[in-house]
Formats: structure tokens, C-alpha cells, sequence
């Protein structure tokens, strides 16, 4: 997928970020990898606009849904696809940014800073495992993006496409894991990690396909 930073002529004083696709992925990727970021955008906007009750940390819905008009043999019933949306743009930067600008400019982060953006993860990604009952697939610092308060806002939420470098070993498919009879506390099992020798494996779902729902956004003009 793409992202831009965009303006409206109904809100010309608004700001908005696009993600989506356009024919230039169909020429580039082929059919087969246009349809993943068909997929992979739809999973996105059900995800924050459907599954993901909202938080202060987490993305928030899309503001508009952009679509193109498809012909008359291929409509469906539908008549439109969807092929991206706009979000609110959000004046800080990524995490990542600054993460690398510190070494340059020798300039670390105050411990309470560290602290705020910490506790920000931890309380955006309680409310996702318990409120939606799901996950974030590739939780890195490219997909924490800053406020103009400095406070962090989870983004990219398609769950696909993970790299194993900011995967748990047992979702690499380095490692298995397994539940031991003893209990490290009253009804938690011990947890034991062994490492995997079989064959190449892969845990996790690379690509959306054949698991996204429809996606149900009203479309806003």
C-alpha cells in the first residue's frame, strides 16, 4: 500500500494522510499482489473501524473511505471498490525517526518521556487483546507515530506480512513452546521453550487473503 499526505476541497484547511492502492500496484505487483493489498487495506479499515474499540493509542477510524467506480460487467451488485482511506494526520513523527536521529544528534530521551511512551504501549495493546480479542502483527517503532504531545498512536493494522525480526520465537517458527504441569503461580502453567529442528515452517499468515471480512464502512463524502 501507499501513503500520502493529502488536503480536500470540502475541508481545504484540514489535514489527512491516504493509504491505499492504486493501478500503479497492479503494474508493479500483478494480480496476484494487487489482490493481497486489496485485501490487506480492507483488513485495515474493518480492523480500526469495526473490531478495535476506540483508544486514545490507537489509530482511529478513517475519516472517509476513497473508492473508483468499476464496470458495469464486474460491479457485482457493489458497483464500487474501495481503495483506500483518510486518515487524520497526525503532525508528529514515527518513533522510528527519532530513534534513529538520536545517535546523530546525541541527544537521548528523558526517562519519564520513555516512561510515558511505555506505558502508552502497554495500556493501547490491553485494550486491543482485551476489549477486541486481537493482536497487532508487526508492533515495531516504523508504526508509532507521534502526536503533538508525544504521545503514541499504534498504527498499521493490517496483520500480515510480519517480519520475524520483531516476532516472538514461537511465532517465527524458531522455537515451539509448551505448557509444563507445574504452575508458576494458582493456575498458570510454566511456559518451556525448546528449540525447533524440523524443516522450514511458517507460523504466522503472510498474506490476509481468504481471512478479511467485508468490509462494512459507510462511505463519507
Amino acid at each position: 500500500m501507499t501513503s500520502s499526505k493529502v488536503t480536500t476541497t470540502s475541508l481545504p484547511t484540514e489535514q489527512f494522510v491516504y493509504k491505499g492502492f492504486t493501478f500503479y500496484h497492479f503494474l508493479i505487483h500483478g494480480e496476484e499482489g494487487f489482490r493481497f493489498e486489496v485485501v490487506a487495506s480492507h483488513r485495515e479499515i474493518e480492523m480500526v473501524n469495526h473490531i478495535i474499540p476506540r483508544h486514545r493509542n490507537v489509530m482511529p477510524p478513517a475519516r472517509a473511505l476513497m473508492y473508483v467506480a468499476l464496470p458495469k460487467q464486474d460491479r457485482e451488485g457493489l458497483g464500487r471498490l474501495i481503495c483506500g482511506s483518510l486518515y487524520e494526520w497526525s503532525p508528529g513523527r514515527s518513533l522510528a525517526d527519532l530513534l534513529d536521529q538520536s545517535p546523530q544528534t546525541g541527544k537521548g530521551f528523558p526517562s519519564s518521556l520513555k516512561a510515558k511512551w511505555c506505558l502508552q504501549l502497554c495500556e493501547a495493546m490491553t485494550h486491543v487483546h482485551t476489549a477486541a480479542h486481537n493482536w497487532h502483527q508487526v508492533l515495531k517503532p516504523p508504526n508509532v507515530l507521534l502526536d503533538s504531545e508525544q504521545n503514541i498512536i499504534v498504527v498499521d493494522w493490517e496483520q500480515c506480512g510480519a517480519t520475524p525480526f520483531v516476532l516472538a520465537p514461537e511465532a517465527a517458527g524458531t522455537l515451539d513452546v509448551r505448557k509444563s504441569s507445574e504452575e508458576i503461580s494458582s493456575g498458570r502453567p510454566r511456559l518451556i521453550h525448546s528449540k525447533y529442528a524440523g524443516p522450514r515452517r511458517r507460523n504466522q499468515e503472510s498474506s490476509p487473503i481468504g481471512r478479511s471480512s467485508p468490509v462494512r464502512v459507510k462511505a463519507i463524502h
